[in-house]
């Protein structure tokens, strides 16, 4: 099943983003063609409170009128001592074109840029060096 995600955005992505989860999702055995959203949730089974590692990263799309939208792409870690807690640290919506990020006040458009064209060159890289195991869920 091919992934028709549309990728015009008030956010725009590389398209290294749309090949990853293509490839994600040819992993599946299950059709997706029915499925109203798909979560991909990118963990680093070693990412820990104490031991630091690659935060997990959760990525939603929505099937509108037969062609995937990007949701959201959110970035978790652990804040908080001595109990710490999983915390979105970087959150974008493309629905709103909006960034938040934990910690800071409403960024300017180009600091909002700045931020989340690094998240994203990061995440590549990571899913790249083979950092996450990918866990895929399916709502219909």
């Amino acid at each position: 099943m091919n992934l028709n995600i549309d990728q015009e955005s008030r956010l725009p992505l590389p398209t290294t983003i749309y090949r990853i989860l293509g490839d994600e999702t040819k992993r599946l055995s299950t059709d997706i063609s029915t499925a109203q959203a798909i979560t991909f949730n990118f963990r680093d089974p070693t990412y820990t409170a104490e031991n630091g590692g690659f935060h997990p990263v959760e990525i939603r799309l929505e099937q509108i009128d037969g062609r995937w939208k990007m949701i959201y792409i959110t970035d978790f870690q652990f804040v908080g001592f001595p109990f710490p807690e999983l915390i979105k640290a970087i959150d974008v919506c493309f629905g709103t074109g909006r960034l938040f990020q934990f910690g800071l006040q409403v960024l300017a458009k180009f600091q909002m840029r700045e931020v989340f064209e690094l998240f994203i060159r990061n995440f590549i890289t990571y899913y790249e060096l083979g950092a996450y195991e990918v866990d895929i869920s399916i709502e219909r």
